[in-house]
């Protein structure tokens, strides 16, 4: 349940970094991870 809120905080230190800077993620592993977050929401 701990990995839970660390995902939690990890989706949104990506959807502060997406806002930031709105360009493709250079590392294809954060790509997967944001379009993942994306098909979520």
């Amino acid at each position: 349940e701990t990995n839970v809120f660390k995902v939690r905080g990890f989706d949104e230190l990506l959807r502060d970094l997406a806002d930031a800077n709105p360009v493709e993620f250079p590392d294809p592993a954060l790509e997967v991870l944001a379009l993942s977050r994306q098909s979520v929401n």
